[in-house]
């Protein structure tokens, strides 16, 4: 109903999911959630133009496959930022936070220090980035958990956290360095395992 995406009850105990465009290039989902059973979640490849950075608060170990390959990552200081073209699901631990930045491409790319675009295809190198989430970016996102998703300002709240952490997140990437490459989908998840 509206922002809010509805759970199926034979999934979902509890929670919700929330869904707002933050402005033009990009948009924000919150999932929290109680499951009563296991899911895979599987990401449908057909947002070129999009970075998913993926941030998750979840306290159980949860697993990440990229091109089918399992990537085992503790996902209590989870971050990973990849390209919304590669395949991947993602099976939450029952009880999950999960908070996602959808990133148009040249959003991204215009803060990004060296990034290059391909004069042949004229299409931008491919973003693969994991770490552990830093702290600033885990109290920003806390902080937000603790809102309710029925007060008047939990919108203009989202917003602001969301701008907080697409800025965090650049300002990582850039001190950081990322992997910019043309990668395949295989080697995009051996380095993601790596």
């Amino acid at each position: 109903t509206g922002k809010k995406i509805l759970i199926p009850h034979d999934i979902a105990a509890q929670g919700c999911s929330y869904f707002m465009e933050v402005m033009p290039g990009l948009m924000a989902l919150i999932v929290d959630l109680s499951l009563q059973r296991n899911i895979e979640l599987s990401k449908v490849v057909d947002a070129e133009d999009f970075y998913i950075a993926y941030y998750d608060l979840s306290n159980e170990i949860d697993i990440q496959k990229v091109n089918g390959t399992k990537v085992d990552y503790h996902s209590k200081l989870g971050m990973i930022v990849v390209d919304a073209t590669l395949k991947s699901s993602y099976i939450p631990s029952l009880k999950m936070y999960s908070f996602w930045l959808l990133i148009a491409k040249p959003l991204l790319q215009k803060y990004l220090l060296g990034t290059t675009v391909d004069p042949k295809t004229g299409h931008n190198d491919t973003i693969v980035f994991s770490s552990h989430m830093d702290s600033r970016t885990r109290l920003c996102i806390l902080k937000l958990r603790t809102r309710n998703y029925n007060d008047p300002s939990f919108e203009l709240y989202l917003r602001g956290t969301s701008l907080q952490v697409l800025a965090y997140l650049v300002e990582r990437i850039n001190e950081s360095g990322p992997v910019l490459e043309k990668l395949s989908e295989e080697d995009t998840a051996q380095i993601i395992n790596t």
